[in-house]
């Protein structure tokens, strides 16, 4: 609110709700889990989780157009090696 009175800018947009939505389903995921016996696959497969339902996400609901470009780039590269 001081940033927009002060400098008529809004800092926030309905992007801001999508990614701390994603960001709380992603979190909630890496709870679900069932801890594993070692420390570093635990690590490694809640990572994983939490990578993957964030970066699936953000590309489906068009949040980021760098996200975008950036993974249309990599499938263009994929494309290209077949």
């Amino acid at each position: 609110m001081l940033i927009y009175t002060k400098m008529g800018l809004l800092p926030f947009s309905r992007n801001t709700l999508k990614i701390s939505a994603i960001a709380t389903l992603a979190l909630g995921a890496s709870y679900i889990c069932p801890t594993l016996p070692s420390a570093w696959v635990d690590l490694f497969v809640r990572s994983a989780i939490v990578t993957a339902i964030f970066a699936i996400l953000t590309l489906a609901w068009n949040i980021s157009d760098e996200l975008r470009q950036m993974f249309q780039k990599a499938m263009a590269m994929l494309r290209r090696q077949q």
